[in-house]
């Protein structure tokens, strides 16, 4: 619930708002990794297939729950076979989240459009690399806006979630598998797709990562365990200042001083 909340007041969550389809995928993939860790499979496959709908990259959410499914029955069994047997007795229910897209490409092609692949592939600037050749990109791409003095949000919020990705196991209540999996397989996801400045060779780096991976998660986690363990007077001024921030950058949008 902390979580939540600072996700809804941190001032971050301002550049939720493009595209509008972000806010549901990040709110549906935290509501699937709480029934997930309360161990409710149904409601985690439910919110995992909406995330899916919202944004394509909700399947990371299938090897995810399988994760921590498998953790929790090993945890309470301590039998291979008998984890392996109650995962697949219980988890065959996470199966519905890959439908979520194939329902979205059978409904796209009943409506005469394109694939989402063919979308990618043709229309949009970008190209498809491996994870490691994707990191090395952005870290150039980093290490050339630093040199320029130019600031972008997300090569620098790369190294901001590969430090902070690390920092987490020196925090045993947050050193679980299942959320650092999730972050590193997010990110990887994510570094496969180098965009280019249209019509040019010009390497951007890749697009968004503050939005998905960052604010989610190490941030929002390490920054709601932080909040709630304040003195009370503490916490409401961290609060207020945050919605004051929110307020700023929202009222600055307003007048075209700032956009998404």
């Amino acid at each position: 619930s902390w979580t939540l909340v600072i996700m809804a007041v941190t001032p971050l969550s301002f550049y939720f708002a493009a595209p509008l389809s972000e806010s549901p995928y990040l709110a549906a993939i935290l509501a699937s990794f709480y029934c997930a860790i309360h161990d409710r499979l149904g409601w985690t496959a439910i919110f995992a297939f909406l995330a899916t709908l919202a944004r394509s990259q909700g399947l990371v959410m299938l090897p995810i729950a399988g994760l921590m499914l498998l953790i929790q029955e090993w945890r309470a069994s301590g039998d291979l076979r008998e984890t392996l047997l109650a995962s697949t007795r219980k988890g065959w229910v996470l199966c519905i989240i890959p439908l979520a897209f194939l329902g979205l490409e059978a409904y796209r092609s009943s409506m005469g459009l394109r694939p989402i692949s063919e979308i990618y592939r043709t229309v949009t600037q970008n190209r498809i690399v491996n994870p490691l050749e994707g990191l090395i990109l952005n870290l150039g791409v980093f290490l050339r806006y630093l040199r320029e003095g130019i600031y972008n949000i997300n090569p620098a919020w790369l190294v901001a979630t590969l430090v902070l990705t690390v920092w987490l196991f020196f925090y045993p209540k947050h050193r679980r598998i299942s959320l650092v999996a999730y972050t590193f397989f997010h990110l990887f996801l994510f570094l496969t797709i180098i965009n280019y400045v249209w019509y040019t060779d010009i390497i951007m780096g890749t697009q968004s990562i503050a939005r998905y991976t960052l604010v989610l998660f190490p941030i929002a986690v390490l920054l709601a365990d932080r909040i709630r363990h304040m003195p009370r007077l503490l916490r409401a001024a961290s609060l207020g200042g945050m919605v004051l921030g929110l307020l700023l950058f929202s009222g600055l949008f307003t007048v075209a001083l700032v956009g998404p």
